[in-house]
């Protein structure tokens, strides 16, 4: 136990002093310990005190320029001393004769002389704990150390100052198991009290936590006891094997290097970090036992990492029954390597899922020949049946699309809708293909002059401090929370429209900034009432792009309706009469939208897509014969899922019926342990599905009845979960159930494979230009790995 004493020194402020533990039930008074209680020098006033569960009571006494914090230790809990009252260590009084008794560290001796008296172990045993039920007040113990020490110390008060009166004191002591238990001795002092001498200070006593947190450790406890939190103290077997866990090879070795490679991934560290000063510095603060992996050990549980969960990986695939592909090429540009991304997209029940799982490396001209057989082995090593391929979204590029009709049939083709998209304000802003005549006149030119603001904002220190200069005194803005203007990127969905929408933001600010700047050519009046026009036509195609680019995994579906919104958003547009550059640029974009989408509802894939989302069926259609082409596209779709049902029972009844004895009789019958069908077989199933197409002429109706029911429903929220409502769906409409899994599945975009390429460079960055291509596709693979996914490898591997 450590006593803090809080003195006054010359500046009034308090300063700390450690006084020395005193033995079992005495008093430390002024820092100085005794057996028996001293009388203090000055009047010594009780103050308010605490007890804590240790049984040790607190008094604070205050004296002429000092406060000291004073401790009562409470005797020990041995009904012995209810009669022997300890004098020294080695020398005890009994109360029952009189005389004085030797000890020997131990209770022996005092009740060996008690034996004398008829007072024997088990009698004062019983005798205290019929007094433990009776009363459940604090412990005697603990009470007779506060009346104990109270007595000694009014004693002292009342010798040494004369014409006080004693205060008044209410006292509890406290004896609980919660930790947080804390309970102050108040004191009622009466209105004469004296007050102290001159130049006495009232000190605010800390709070007991403080007391001991200021002493260096934890509040005292006995040594073997329950802990605070209510588990048993560890042992120095279990201490020893915690410790040797944390070297090399043991559990928590390999859990913390587990974690700091999944940190490493996840937020694209080099490998290199854990080498660094400032991590070890850290692990040495938070994890003294464990020294960290170098780079090596990391690089190589990187591998083992990336060989377990691919092998995961790879389990799904075989297992998936349709997937969609997004691929794309892209050039690394540190070491001028080309790679060619694909990311795979599933339904696992009502969720979209996608990975991110191919990055390879490209050594030969990008010809549709070469990446057709790139793409193809990608589906081989990841164990994708090319069967099993819905569809392949890619941009428009002719060879990227080249290669998916060699690989997968020009049937699997499915452009880009946020890349096409993004052409017609590229066209409306830009020029013709001659690159001397704009496609609408004068906004190229309109554009031109923005952009000179705009990169003169970017390139001078003196016009940039202007205009933040004005924001600040004209405009109230903080210093800290300026604006400044946007720059485009050619290769940036949405840029210029950003930058334009800035530069209108920030329009008064630069009519003040470019006034002190001559060589600054400002937009008059009408130019920037065009600009604001052609603002409001870009405005959908921005809200378009950007709710396509926000979805992890947008379906086709979506395509038809958002077209339709996107020329009546255009439409609905109002520009002025007068301004004739705003009314060709809106007419332009009007004209676009449908050259390039004009034929959507056409694609029978697409449009069956839309038909079979419960946010949108046939609502958006304008074309009748478009919807009876989807109709019969989906009826053709579903006939197969009714033939594929029909010749699946003879297979299923197989399997479901062995291992009986005799199930059925005549030609059908099976008997237990048939062998499994030969090779010579294989071909079975699809004649009996010839069979039941050609014999059963009610399947043509049941697909048009199933697809006619699904149709008459009524249309759900567009913010509803279409997989969600056909799990709901799945037993009403079975095959059509199958079909939309299906169709839903498709991406509308290769947004996934741009933003797999975005990772990708912030991978690659100017710490890691030694990443092999074999490492760096590993650390995208295991980026996209959720959390979840990593804990279950990290487990199957830990079993095996």
């Amino acid at each position: 136990m450590t006593e803090i004493r809080y003195a006054a020194n010359a500046n009034g402020r308090a300063s700390q002093t450690e006084l020395t533990p005193g033995s079992a039930g005495s008093i430390l008074a002024l820092g100085r310990p005794s057996s028996a209680v001293p009388t203090p020098p000055l009047p010594v006033p009780l103050l308010p005190a605490r007890a804590c569960r240790c049984s040790i009571v607190y008094y604070a006494v205050r004296a002429q320029n000092s406060c000291v914090l004073v401790a009562v230790m409470a005797p020990p809990k041995s009904p012995v001393w209810k009669y022997i009252v300890r004098n020294t260590s080695k020398e005890g009084y009994c109360k029952v004769c009189g005389k004085n008794v030797l000890l020997s560290g131990n209770t022996s001796n005092a009740w060996t002389h008690l034996a004398q008296h008829g007072v024997s172990q088990k009698n004062a045993l019983d005798e205290t704990s019929l007094q433990k039920r009776k009363h459940t007040q604090p412990s005697a113990a603990g009470a007779s150390a506060t009346s104990n020490a109270s007595d000694s110390v009014s004693e002292a008060s009342a010798s040494s100052s004369a014409g006080t009166h004693a205060p008044s004191r209410r006292r509890r002591v406290i004896n609980s198991d919660d930790e947080q238990a804390e309970e102050c001795f108040e004191e009622n002092a009466t209105a004469d009290t004296a007050a102290p001498a001159s130049g006495a200070r009232d000190l605010q006593l800390p709070r007991l936590s403080d007391v001991g947190a200021a002493a260096g450790g934890k509040r005292p406890r006995r040594s073997g006891s329950r802990s605070f939190s209510g588990g048993q103290q560890m042992t120095i077997d279990g201490s020893l094997q915690r410790a040797s866990s944390f070297k090399a090879g043991g559990e928590m070795d390999a859990t913390l290097r587990d974690a700091l490679l999944f940190m490493e991934m996840r937020q694209n560290l080099p490998l290199s970090f854990s080498d660094g000063e400032g991590f070890r510095h850290f692990a040495s603060k938070a994890v003294p036992l464990w020294s960290p992996p170098s780079r090596r050990t990391m690089t190589r549980a990187m591998e083992d990492k990336y060989e377990v969960l691919s092998v995961f990986v790879k389990d799904i695939m075989e297992e998936l029954s349709t997937v969609c592909l997004t691929a794309d090429c892209w050039t690394e540009k540190h070491t001028t390597q080309s790679y060619l991304g694909v990311t795979v997209h599933f339904p696992v029940k009502t969720e979209m899922r996608a990975a991110c799982i191919g990055l390879m490396k490209l050594d030969q001209s990008h010809t549709g020949q070469y990446l057709s057989g790139k793409l193809l082995e990608f589906c081989g090593d990841w164990h994708i049946d090319t069967l099993k391929v819905e569809a392949v979204t890619v941009d428009n590029a002719e060879n990227i699309k080249l290669a998916v009709k060699t690989a997968f049939g020009e049937s699997k083709l499915v452009n880009c809708f946020a890349h096409t998209l993004n052409l017609i304000p590229r066209a409306a802003l830009g020029m013709k293909s001659d690159n001397t005549t704009p496609n609408v006149p004068g906004v190229p030119d309109l554009i031109k002059k923005v952009k000179a603001i705009v990169t003169l904002s970017h390139t001078s220190n003196n016009f940039a401090d202007e205009i933040r200069r004005v924001q600040v005194e004209h405009f109230d803005k903080n210093p800290n929370l300026t604006l400044r203007l946007i720059n485009d990127v050619v290769t940036r969905w949405g840029s210029t429209y950003m930058m334009l929408k800035r530069f209108l933001e920030m329009q008064r600010v630069l009519l003040l900034a470019t006034s002190k700047f001559p060589a600054v050519v400002m937009l008059n009046a009408a130019e920037l009432a065009s600009l604001k026009a052609i603002m409001g036509v870009l405005e959908p195609i921005h809200d378009a792009t950007t709710e396509m680019s926000t979805e992890t995994s947008t379906s086709i579906s979506k395509v038809i309706p958002l077209v339709a919104l996107l020329s009546k958003a255009v439409h609905n547009v109002a520009v002025d009469p007068t301004d004739a550059m705003a009314k060709r640029f809106k007419q332009f974009i009007l004209d676009e939208t449908v050259r390039r989408f004009g034929n959507c509802e056409h694609n029978a894939r697409q449009a069956a897509s839309t038909i079979v989302d419960p946010r949108f069926m046939e609502v958006y259609f304008q074309s009748p014969l478009a919807v009876s082409k989807a109709r019969k596209y989906l009826e053709a779709e579903i006939v197969k899922e009714i033939i594929m049902d029909s010749s699946e029972p003879e297979h299923s009844h197989t399997n479901a019926t062995q291992g009986n004895a005799n199930v059925g009789s005549g030609a059908g019958a099976v008997s237990a342990g048939a062998p499994a069908p030969s090779r010579l077989w294989s071909s079975h199933a699809q004649l009996a599905a010839s069979r039941v197409s050609a014999n059963s002429d009610d399947i043509n109706g049941r697909a048009v009845t199933e697809l006619r029911s699904y149709l008459q429903r009524n249309i759900v929220p567009v913010t509803e979960n279409p997989l969600q409502i056909w799990e709901a769906l799945k037993s009403t409409y079975p095959h059509l159930y199958r079909v939309a899994r299906r169709l839903l599945n498709v991406m509308a975009g290769s947004v996934p494979s741009e933003r797999f390429f975005s990772t990708a460079g912030e991978i690659m960055d100017d710490n890691s230009t030694r990443l092999t291509p074999k490492h760096f596709q590993q650390r995208i693979f295991l980026k996209s790995v959720e959390l979840c996914d990593w804990e279950k490898a990290r487990l199957l591997k830990d079993s095996v």
